[in-house]
């Protein structure tokens, strides 16, 4: 692994190093294993973040841009994985599964998102119907989508399990968790009774935080918007639409 010394950062234009900045200014602080870092500890381990993502970005210069959020992914690797490993771990990630949202514009990483409506199309008819109804985009789910929801989660050991089954997987899987997240039965159900465009973008996009790891932690609550989902059943679930409806048919919808 290269050396910060060896490596041209200004290859990453200025612009992008100084929102890189103020993002990893910010972080660190709301995952469950940083909430106990004092001052210190957190700001090493925010040089080194900031190293990793420079490092990348500069290695990858013309194919990387920075996007807000690639600081969670990166986090992720450099918590799990410390920071040699976690930046070659991260960078791998980038370029096999992130390629496409981490280019100049947005324009792949809408027209990825817009796969969602043809999974609830093709899948759930009533979910599909309703959203179109109130003209809900799915950017509601973009920071799931490139982040892997450590941007969505506190609880560091299911961001870890969520990145195990994402990282194992195809690259449109999680589009498909978060179709298999909106239409797993009480989240469905709890859709419904939102009544225009706002109140559903913003349920949706709170989705996440009902998420637990283990069924020990799972409390059904009388109020179904309280309840929470286990996370091997939408990751179950979303392998049973990736089944129903092929990566393949999914690319079909992209040309």
């Amino acid at each position: 692994m290269s050396s910060g010394m060896n490596v041209d950062f200004s290859k990453v234009p200025v612009k992008d190093q100084k929102v890189i900045q103020n993002d990893v200014n910010r972080s660190l602080t709301s995952f469950s294993v940083t909430q106990s870092y004092n001052q210190e500890q957190r700001m090493e381990m925010r040089e080194k973040l900031s190293m990793i993502l420079l490092r990348i970005l500069s290695r990858n210069h013309g194919s990387m841009h920075y996007y807000q959020g690639f600081h969670d992914v990166c986090s992720v690797h450099l918590l799990t994985c410390g920071s040699e490993l976690g930046e070659m771990t991260a960078e791998i990630h980038s370029q096999v599964l992130l390629l496409k949202y981490l280019e100049e514009d947005m324009t792949s990483t809408t027209s990825l998102l817009n796969i969602l409506p043809m999974i609830f199309q093709n899948c759930d008819q009533k979910v599909y119907k309703f959203l179109k109804k109130y003209k809900v985009q799915p950017f509601y789910c973009v920071s799931w989508v490139i982040t892997g929801l450590a941007h969505d989660l506190e609880d560091f050991e299911l961001i870890g399990r969520i990145y195990d089954v994402f990282l194992s997987s195809h690259e449109f899987f999680p589009l498909y968790f978060a179709a298999a997240l909106v239409m797993h039965g009480p989240a469905r159900s709890q859709l419904f009774k939102n009544k225009d465009m706002a109140e559903t973008h913003h349920y949706l996009q709170n989705l996440p935080k009902n998420l637990v790891l283990s069924k020990t932690k799972l409390k059904q609550k009388k109020n179904a918007a309280q309840q929470q989902y286990y996370i091997e059943d939408i990751v179950e679930s979303a392998r049973s639409l990736m089944e129903s409806i092929s990566p393949d048919t999914l690319s079909s919808y992209l040309k």
